[in-house]
């Protein structure tokens, strides 16, 4: 078994792409479009630093997870046809992000016209809701409650 099987701290979404991809940490361009997916976990961006390219089009992806802001690389998001309706704070932090598809996503945060003015807008304005936050406020609910919302 290899050994990222072992770690009951990684997702098996994840130990999938190790075991399958062993060079995973240098994958830049990853393709899952239309594939049922509901959930990204939330240690799927640090399982690809080297990520450039995401490609998440038609899937059931209903939330980001806020980890999603310590990625350093990715410059492209594409979310379109997924029932997203807000966009978590954190993704504001990922400063080399120049392209985000949010077509046909129900997007209520931020507000439609921020979305409308393209991806620098909606980064600057989701670093601003992200430091009007008290400290120690999260944005995601904690692990394995699927019914904590934000507000």
């Amino acid at each position: 078994m290899h050994r990222y099987a072992e770690n009951p701290m990684i997702p098996p979404f994840c130990v999938l792409f190790h075991v399958l991809i062993p060079d995973v940490y240098v994958l830049q361009y990853l393709y899952l479009e239309g594939n049922r997916l509901s959930d990204i976990p939330g240690s799927f961006f640090a399982s690809l630093p080297g990520l450039l390219w995401l490609d998440l089009r038609n899937n059931q992806i209903a939330s980001l997870p806020a980890q999603i802001g310590s990625h350093r690389a990715l410059k492209t998001l594409l979310l379109e046809g997924n029932p997203i309706t807000e966009l978590p704070p954190e993704l504001g932090h990922v400063i080399s992000l120049r392209g985000l598809n949010l077509r046909y996503c129900p997007i209520t945060f931020p507000p439609a016209d921020v979305v409308s003015q393209g991806v620098q807008s909606i980064l600057r304005y989701l670093r601003s809701a992200l430091a009007q936050q008290p400290l120690g406020v999260t944005t995601s609910p904690p692990p394995g409650d699927p019914n904590t919302r934000r507000h």
